[in-house]
């Protein structure tokens, strides 16, 4: 990702530290572990219809093409989808060690900080990315063409103009302070006919807070959309920053640098009569129904 601000201090999460999410990662990975063959299994399905998007906007398969994707993350799942295609160059501000690299995890203390490292070193301890790494091979296969993971800031990247024949994102663009210099940079790079692509998740819905006990499915007692109402706000521990831009926001951002995107929207439906009785309670009144339901957004552009 292309965000290194620290993430926010105790008083707004809730919590205190490397204990507080060491102890939601111990937490949440008993829910995960069981989670892991459908959410690799969603993911999938996700990168498959983003694909048959790019592919159609391109009017050509994606099988040899060079893709670049931002923020790839620990597990690299997308990439590992896309790399049975097509090679896939990966940036992202994170350190990502592999294997026993001692220096690398030092470095990933060194530039990341401790909360970065403690979390990365509680996943591996507790198998988390093994076995997430074993599913999707278990479905996908395992990649045919080389992943190139690179550390670069998403706004201003080494790569000649028209480089890359797409670009995409996903679940990364809320974490970026500054998402419009990213569109631009991606626009640069793409070739002439090549796609752009980008999947976030938004702020205002239940989850947008990254609280690891809501992303997990087991609450704990904490109430829907907690960090949008200010008397359950300083329970929530956030899962990093977030640029808490609004919906409205990101329809104007996308179509100021994507004329003629296709927009597309993922909805929290089971949550449709939970956020009709907060209105009816006079709670979240800032907010419309779409601005709490829809919990995706997503769009591709083809560059002319």
């Amino acid at each position: 990702m292309s965000d290194t601000r620290p993430l926010p201090s105790a008083s707004t999460c809730g919590g205190s530290g490397a204990f507080t999410e060491l102890r939601d990662l111990w937490s949440a990975s008993r829910v995960a572990m069981r989670r892991v063959p459908r959410d690799v299994e969603v993911t999938v399905r996700i990168c498959r219809e983003a694909g048959n998007q790019i592919a159609s906007l391109m009017g050509r398969p994606l099988d040899g093409c060079h893709a670049m994707e931002i923020g790839p993350g620990q597990w690299q799942g997308q990439a590992r989808y896309f790399a049975t295609m097509c090679r896939v160059t990966g940036i992202d501000l994170d350190v990502m060690p592999t294997g026993f690299d001692l220096a690398g995890y030092w470095r990933m203390w060194r530039d990341n900080g401790s909360r970065r490292l403690a979390k990365t070193l509680g996943r591996k301890l507790l198998g988390i990315d093994r076995a997430i790494i074993r599913e999707y091979t278990r479905q996908i296969g395992p990649p045919r063409f080389p992943i190139t993971l690179s550390r670069a800031d998403a706004t201003r990247t080494n790569f000649p103009d028209g480089h890359f024949d797409f670009v995409y994102s996903f679940n990364v663009m809320e974490h970026i302070p500054d998402p419009a210099a990213v569109f631009r940079e991606c626009i640069r790079v793409v070739k002439p006919g090549g796609v752009v692509h980008h999947d976030l998740h938004l702020y205002t819905c239940d989850s947008g807070n990254h609280d690891p006990r809501v992303v997990s499915g087991e609450r704990e007692g904490l109430p829907y959309w907690p960090h949008l109402r200010p008397a359950h706000a300083p329970l929530v521990r956030y899962g990093g920053y977030v640029n808490k831009l609004p919906l409205a926001r990101w329809r104007e951002i996308i179509h100021e640098n994507f004329p003629g995107a296709i927009l597309s929207a993922r909805t929290d439906e089971h949550l449709t009569d939970e956020a009709a009785r907060l209105h009816a309670a006079g709670e979240l009144a800032d907010y419309s129904s779409e601005d709490l339901l829809t919990r995706n957004i997503f769009f591709s552009w083809r560059k002319p």
